[in-house]
């Protein structure tokens, strides 16, 4: 189990979304930290890309070879020892990773039409809320098990990088979060953050690194796991697929609930809350 969090040492959540509507998959990923862990990453992974020449780390670009990582398919050992390297800064650290991977052809055919059926303003029947928000549920529960101290509670900042549609993730929180939903008992609020800020870039790494995970059990249930998502899951983890079965059962249950509950009380909610 990782360390207590000291009362002292404030705590934050960096977040990044991989993948879109067209993509089978979508993922979200966080890693939540305290203030001493993260200082250690952040000036580990900043030294990183200047020894690698880079203002920023994408994950797509850096596995595709592209923008700021082209020709880097004719050094393949650099390109490798730089994957390494980058994977094992978060986990070494002792930063917190949640991820979130939603298979978006299950969510379409299950889920959305019944989402839309929510006693709420703003829905979560869009696959990029649900991964994110889910996502934070997970380090809800992962506040919890470390024991991170009650004084916090209510004041975690999360960070999640700014996008077309931002807006989304802050309405749909704040009205969670106005309805006391209890996922959101540690978070104070969502807040834009650069993508050239080194936490943005290792949720995106390990964001990416799941979808791809996901994605190549897909194909091939026996895929070898990939160098960075080896690393990636050294630490302390936590990682959850919703596919298929898992939008049925949601589904049953939530059929059920509208049936007898028309207003839907977001507390009995099986898909956010735990």
């Amino acid at each position: 189990m990782p360390t207590p969090i000291p009362i002292l040492d404030t705590i934050v959540v960096h977040a990044d979304i991989s993948g879109d509507r067209t993509d089978r998959f979508m993922s979200a990923a966080c890693y939540v930290a305290r203030a001493s862990e993260l200082g250690t990453a952040v000036e580990q992974w900043n030294a990183l890309l200047l020894e690698a020449g880079v203002t920023h780390f994408h994950a797509t670009d850096f596995f595709a070879f592209q923008k700021q990582f082209k020709g880097w398919h004719q050094t393949r050992d650099r390109h490798a020892d730089f994957e390494r390297r980058f994977a094992a800064i978060a986990a070494n650290a002792g930063l917190l990773g949640c991820a979130t991977v939603v298979d978006n052809v299950a969510f379409g055919q299950d889920l959305m039409h019944l989402l839309d059926a929510e006693d709420r303003t703003h829905p979560s029947n869009d696959p990029r809320i649900m991964s994110l928000m889910r996502c934070l549920v997970q380090a809800a529960n992962m506040l919890d098990r470390v024991r991170a101290p009650a004084q916090q509670m209510g004041s975690v900042l999360v960070f999640v990088e700014e996008e077309h549609g931002f807006g989304r993730y802050v309405t749909s929180f704040d009205e969670s979060k106005k309805r006391g939903e209890k996922w959101t008992r540690w978070f104070r609020r969502i807040a834009p953050a650069s993508k050239l800020i080194a936490p943005v870039q290792m949720a995106d790494l390990l964001a990416y690194e799941c979808w791809r995970r996901v994605a190549d059990l897909e194909a091939n249930r026996n895929a070898p796991m990939r160098p960075a998502f080896k690393l990636l899951t050294t630490g302390a983890y936590d990682i959850q697929v919703i596919n298929e079965h898992e939008t049925s059962v949601n589904a049953t249950l939530f059929r059920r609930i509208l049936r007898d509950h028309p207003s839907v009380d977001t507390q009995n909610r099986p898909l956010m809350d735990t």
